[in-house]
């Protein structure tokens, strides 16, 4: 069975790159562009894994992670922050939240990132 994934943000070369790299590994990818198509996803699909932007638009990163804490869904996140900001800081209080990569990060970090966290 396929590793379902969710890649979730705002650049669309990102999304895709992202997406071609974890589908030739095997996983079954869903995409979203902002925050709203994230939670539409997250609620109509069963996900391993979802792979998040901090900066997402109309609804960021910390409140989509703050909803689905508030609704008891704890599925594995790895957060994409920005190098200026203290992502890690501001995303340690939720347990869903296994990891943070900073931008600029090498691809083969984040698949090395979520092999280890879905094993």
């Amino acid at each position: 069975m396929k590793t379902n994934i969710l890649i979730a943000d705002e650049q669309a070369q990102m999304r895709h790159l992202l997406g071609a790299i974890f589908t030739q590994q095997g996983y079954k990818v869903k995409t979203a562009q902002n925050g709203k198509e994230a939670l539409e996803t997250i609620y109509d699909n069963e996900l391993d894994i979802i792979v998040l932007n901090h900066e997402l638009p109309i609804i960021n990163g910390i409140q989509l992670i703050n909803w689905l804490e508030d609704n008891d869904i704890y599925t594995p996140i790895v957060v994409i922050g920005s190098a200026h900001e203290a992502t890690e800081q501001r995303t340690n209080r939720f347990p869903a939240v296994k990891s943070v990569l900073n931008r600029p990060f090498k691809v083969q970090d984040l698949t090395d990132t979520v092999k280890s966290v879905i094993q």
